[in-house]
């Protein structure tokens, strides 16, 4: 689980498949990240860091998380690809380590999930594709190189999968029109009208 938080930022969460299209905020090979998918993850990040280090993460900056998600999205299809899946056994015996880890017990999970908005089944989904990406990752992507390699061959991984990707951010509406004196805005019209 950390392993694939140092390569990723933070884990990686499954986007919902019935999404409004215009609510999508960025898209990976043809599948939609949503807003909903955004501030879901927002969540997930902070019961995972909570689960791991007992600190939740604070403000996430939305344009990193956005691109976390998208490297998370891409290293889930390579995996995917790659013939890898963890069960939800292992996912849950994964979170089950934590909390020994951590001295905390299932219903400390469950109330922090509550706090959260987020379901178990919807933790356990994650830790799922999470560890997913962190085997494949380490099985594959990393399996011949050194301690010290390994964030460089990360990287460069990565950067190849961005590169032969269909990555899509759709372009942010057009602000409002800002009222009151700047520089550029629309001078008022002062013409007179003959009536």
């Amino acid at each position: 689980l950390l392993a694939c938080s140092a390569l990723v930022g933070d884990l990686a969460q499954t986007p919902s498949p019935a999404a409004p299209t215009t609510d999508v905020i960025a898209s990976v090979n043809g599948v939609p990240i949503t807003r909903a998918d955004l501030e879901r993850r927002a969540a997930l990040v902070q019961a995972a860091m909570w689960l791991v280090t007992g600190k939740s993460t604070g403000e996430m900056d939305v344009e990193t998380l956005i691109g976390q998600m998208v490297d998370a999205e891409l290293m889930a299809q390579a995996a995917a690809q790659g013939g890898y899946a963890v069960t939800e056994q292992d996912a849950r015996e994964e979170i089950g380590r934590y909390l020994a880890q951590s001295n905390l017990t299932d219903s400390d999970l469950a109330r922090q999930l509550e706090l959260l908005g987020l379901t178990l089944t919807e933790f356990v989904r994650y830790q799922q594709r999470a560890l997913t990406i962190q085997r494949y990752t380490q099985e594959v992507i990393l399996k011949n190189a050194s301690a010290s390699e390994q964030m460089t061959t990360t990287r460069t991984w990565l950067l190849r999968l961005r590169a032969d990707a269909k990555i899509e951010r759709p372009t942010a509406p057009a602000a409002a029109q800002r009222a009151g004196a700047y520089a550029g805005a629309l001078a008022p019209d002062f013409s007179l009208n003959d009536t």
